[in-house]
Parts: structure tokens; sequence; C-alpha cells
């Protein structure tokens, strides 16, 4: 799990900065939608965590 975490830590951090970078002068630089690719490493990480996390309750009640 941690280390889940940190690519999607680390993609959406590197994302961000980019982004800022490059979003000052919009007509020099052709800009990848990092907020999108952000989006969806936040969205699977936490997809993943959720499913985990349902698996332990179903685990819980079976008992």
């Amino acid at each position: 799990m941690k280390q889940w975490f940190y690519k999607v830590f680390t993609l959406t951090v590197t994302g961000m900065v980019v982004y800022l970078i490059f979003s000052k002068d919009d007509s020099l630089y052709y800009h990848f939608p990092w907020e999108l690719f952000a989006g969806i490493g936040i969205v699977s990480w936490a997809t993943q965590e959720g499913l985990k996390l349902v698996k332990e309750v179903k685990k819980e009640f079976e008992k």
C-alpha cells in the first residue's frame, strides 16, 4: 500500500508542479492535462483502498 501511495503522491505533485511552471505563458508550451493525469492517479488509489476496506468489512461480518 505504501508503494502505491508514494507513486500516486509523486505523480500528483509532479503533475501539479509542471502544470504551474508551464501555465504562465500559454502561447509557448503545449499543455498535457496534468489535472486529469493526477486525478486519475488519486481515483485509482482511492478505489484500490476502498476495495480493500470492503473486503475487510466482509470478513468482519462473516465472523
